[in-house]
C-alpha cells in the first residue's frame, strides 16, 4: 500500500511539474512582440481661405452668398451639431492635399452663408464696383420683391417702397436692420389710383416718397409717412410725374421728374419755391442728402446703348452737378448697381439693385483713403 501511494505521489509531481514549466515557457520565456508607436493622426492644416481661391473653386455663377435650397434661411435655425475631434481627425488626414483645400473653402463659404453675409472679393458683385466704394456685405431678404422701388435707413431699421403690378398697389417695408426681418408693412394707394411707389428718403420727421400713376398725366401725390407706424401723415398732390422726393436742409423737398427733366423743389406744405430745368441724361431712381448736397443713384445710356450705372452729388442751392461716381459693378442677376433703392446712413452706403426672388441688399464702405467730404462734395464747405 506504501508503495502504490508513493508512485500516486510521484506522478502527481511530474504532472505539476509539467505545467509549471509550460506556464515558464508561455509567459517568461518567450520575447514580447515590440509596440510600435503608431503616429497620431494628425488633422490637415486648412488652406489659407484667401478669397481668390475660393473664387476659383466656386462654379461659374455660383457665389458664396447664395445658399442651397436646403439653407435658404438661417435665421432662427438651430445650429448644426459640433463633430466630435476623434470622428474629424481620421477624414481630414484621409484627404489629399488638394481636395483638403477645396474642403476648407467650401467650409468657409458655408460660414460666410450661414452669417448671411459674403466678403467682399466673394460677393454677387462682377466687374469694378463702384468707384470710390469697397464692399462690405451681401445678405439676401428672406421674402420676394415684386418692384424695388425706394431704400433709406437709420440705426435700427431700413425701409422698403415696393410697387405690386398684379394687386396694384404699393407697399412701405419696415425691416430690422441688423437682421434685414419685416417688421411691420403697410398699404398705400394714393387717389385716383396711383400706386407706383418712389424712391425713399428718411427726412427729420418723416419718409418721403411719390406715388405716381401708371401716365405722366395721372400726377403724383408727394406723401410724407411715419417712420415708426408707416402710416401717411402729410402729403399733397403735384401734376407732375414724380419718381423720387428728398428732404433737404430748412425742411426743404426736392423732386425729380420721371424723364428726367427737372428738379422741383417745395416747401413742406407743398408750395413750389422753383423749377430747375436738368439737362442731364441720367435717370434717377433714388435720392439721399448728406450735408448740402444730394445724392443721386441711377443709370444713363452708355456708348454700347447698355446702361451705366451712376452717383451724381448735386448741389441743394444751385441744384448743378458737383461730382459724378460711375458704378461699373452688376449683381447677380445682371441689374447695375445703382438701379433701384439707395440709402446712406452711419457710413455705409446700402443698395438693393435686384427685385423677384429674395433680392440682395448691399452694403459698401469708404476705400480707405477716401474722406466723405471728398468723396460727397458741397459747396458750403
Amino acid at each position: 500500500m506504501n508503495t502504490k501511494a508513493c508512485l500516486v505521489q510521484l506522478l502527481l509531481f511530474a504532472l505539476l511539474v509539467v505545467v509549471l514549466a509550460l506556464v515558464i515557457r508561455r509567459f517568461v520565456l518567450t520575447p514580447a512582440a515590440p509596440v510600435s508607436e503608431a503616429p497620431a493622426p494628425q488633422a490637415t492644416q486648412a488652406a489659407p481661405g484667401s478669397p481668390g481661391l475660393l473664387q476659383r473653386l466656386l462654379r461659374p455663377g455660383q457665389n458664396s452668398d447664395q445658399a442651397p435650397p436646403a439653407e435658404e434661411s438661417t435665421q432662427g435655425a438651430p445650429a448644426a451639431p459640433a463633430m466630435a475631434d476623434n470622428a474629424a481627425q481620421p477624414q481630414a488626414q484621409a484627404l489629399p492635399q488638394g481636395e483638403a483645400a477645396v474642403a476648407a473653402a467650401q467650409a468657409q463659404a458655408t460660414a460666410a452663408r450661414s452669417m448671411q453675409a459674403s466678403p467682399a472679393e466673394a460677393s454677387t458683385i462682377v466687374d469694378q464696383g463702384i468707384d470710390g466704394l469697397s464692399l462690405q456685405l451681401s445678405r439676401p431678404l428672406m421674402f420676394d420683391v415684386p418692384r424695388m422701388r425706394g431704400l433709406a435707413a437709420n440705426q435700427e431699421y431700413v425701409y422698403l417702397s415696393v410697387t405690386d403690378p398684379a394687386k396694384a398697389r404699393g407697399f412701405v417695408y419696415q425691416l430690422d436692420r441688423n437682421r434685414l426681418t419685416i417688421r411691420q408693412i403697410r398699404s398705400h394707394v394714393a387717389s385716383n389710383g396711383r400706386y407706383q411707389m418712389g424712391g425713399l428718403h428718411l427726412g427729420s420727421q418723416f419718409l418721403w416718397t411719390a406715388i405716381s400713376g401708371d401716365t405722366p398725366q395721372a400726377g403724383s401725390r408727394i406723401v410724407g409717412i411715419d417712420p415708426v407706424t408707416l402710416e401717411e401723415r402729410t402729403g399733397f398732390d403735384v401734376v407732375e410725374q414724380i419718381v423720387m422726393v428728398a428732404e433737404g436742409p430748412d425742411q426743404i423737398l426736392y423732386g425729380f421728374v420721371n424723364d428726367g427733366t427737372a428738379i422741383i423743389v417745395w416747401a413742406s406744405n407743398g408750395y413750389q419755391l422753383r423749377r430747375h430745368d436738368m439737362l442731364c441724361s441720367a435717370r434717377y431712381s433714388d435720392v439721399e442728402v448728406v450735408g448740402q448736397s444730394l445724392i443721386c443713384t441711377g443709370v444713363e445710356p452708355g456708348r454700347d446703348s447698355s446702361l451705366q450705372g451712376v452717383i451724381d452729388v448735386i448741389d441743394t442751392q444751385s441744384l448743378s452737378l458737383l461730382k459724378r461716381h460711375a458704378a461699373i459693378g452688376l449683381s447677380a442677376s445682371g441689374e447695375v448697381l445703382t438701379a433701384r433703392g439707395f440709402a446712406y446712413s452711419q457710413g455705409v452706403f446700402l443698395f438693393a439693385p435686384d427685385q423677384g426672388v429674395k433680392p440682395h441688399v448691399l452694403s459698401f464702405v469708404l476705400q480707405p483713403g477716401v474722406k466723405l467730404e471728398d468723396y460727397v462734395m458741397s459747396v458750403a464747405r
